[in-house]
């Protein structure tokens, strides 16, 4: 799958074998659905 999203914050080691990073999707194309359905069910 080819994302056209950008670095946000570069990766960084938190700990043993858990790197985190973040990047900026401008099209929407990751999208993660139990995040959506979670935060749909908060605001119900």
């Amino acid at each position: 799958m080819w994302v056209r999203a950008t670095v946000h914050g570069k990766p960084t080691e938190r700990g043993p074998g858990f790197v985190t990073a973040s990047v900026v999707d401008p099209f929407g194309e990751m999208v993660d659905q139990r995040y959506l359905d979670v935060v749909s069910s908060a605001s119900a």
